[in-house]
């Protein structure tokens, strides 16, 4: 405990899932913590269980995938504390599986570039005159093991994901001499996002074995060699590693924090044993 004493982080899309985890651990390792989202009711209720930690606890409604408000939700942030040492760029609008072909791929995948790419840039093109003055600081991103093996019907996610690879590299490139590191985390959870995408999958492709299956977490969590209920377990700590003194000679890396499911190899979410894939196209 205490690894992230006198830290402040600011953790996008922290208001579930993993970020939401990612912020909990982080408040128990001494960091004052800001998480955002667009909802304030989700806000709220994260909010409520941060601050059973931590009184340095703080939540920004903003929308990431809105330049301006991406820039001012690190400013109010550095108002609040005073500081900003951690940026994760956790936040991501997540679509519903769709075909490469279908015609709604354009809007899907400007959205997806947007609250990923656009969004980790910016937050990171703001935080980082804040860390440079500072001395040091550290930005996670957040990849996708899924888009590595270019999981079916997820192009406009995987396409995203992949370009978080190239940002990361970058801006570690360029602002290693600040002593700013920047990794890519590669988590396999099962989070409400991934769990909409399964939804409107099973939707699409009206096959209901599929639904069961891609639902029932203990049917689909033996992909993982090493069994971990829930992948927020094992992404925090990473990220608190990362996040840490002990991190700050790691830059530029893709960790996978994922169970090992990337040694089962490509399309473990879209290809589930057993199953018959009758996706109708939605063009024209």
């Amino acid at each position: 405990m205490g690894r992230l004493k006198s830290k402040v982080a600011l953790i996008t899309g922290g208001t579930q899932g993993v970020g939401e985890g990612i912020a909990l651990v982080f408040a128990k390792e001494g960091a004052g913590v800001a998480i955002n989202g667009r909802s304030a009711g989700k806000g709220v209720r994260a909010l409520e269980k941060l601050r059973a930690v931590t009184d340095e606890a703080r939540f920004f409604r903003a929308d990431v995938s809105i330049k301006h408000e991406a820039q001012e939700l690190v400013s109010r942030t550095v108002e609040a504390f005073g500081r900003i040492d951690v940026l994760v760029n956790n936040a991501m609008v997540i679509d519903g599986w769709k075909r490469a072909e279908d015609d709604s791929i354009d809007a899907a995948l400007e959205r997806s570039l947007r609250s990923c790419v656009y969004a980790s840039l910016w937050l990171s093109q703001a935080a980082f005159p804040y860390m440079r003055d500072q001395g040091g600081g550290c930005i996670i991103n957040f990849g996708s093991t899924g888009a590595i093996f270019g999981n079916s019907y997820q192009t406009h996610y995987s396409t995203a994901k992949e370009a978080i690879h190239g940002l990361t590299r970058t801006l570690a490139q360029e602002w290693g001499r600040h002593n700013v590191t920047v990794n890519t985390l590669m988590p396999a959870a099962t989070t409400a996002g991934i769990i909409r995408m399964q939804e409107a999958y099973a939707e699409h492709s009206r096959l209901e074995e599929f639904h069961e299956q891609a639902l029932n977490f203990e049917r689909t969590r033996n992909l993982h060699p090493l069994m971990v209920p829930r992948a927020e377990i094992g992404v925090a700590p990473a990220a608190v590693g990362l996040a840490s003194d002990s991190g700050q000679f790691i830059t530029g890396q893709t960790i996978f924090v994922d169970g090992g499911i990337h040694l089962w190899g490509p399309n473990q979410h879209a290809m589930l044993p057993g199953v018959e894939y009758q996706l109708s196209s939605q063009t024209g």
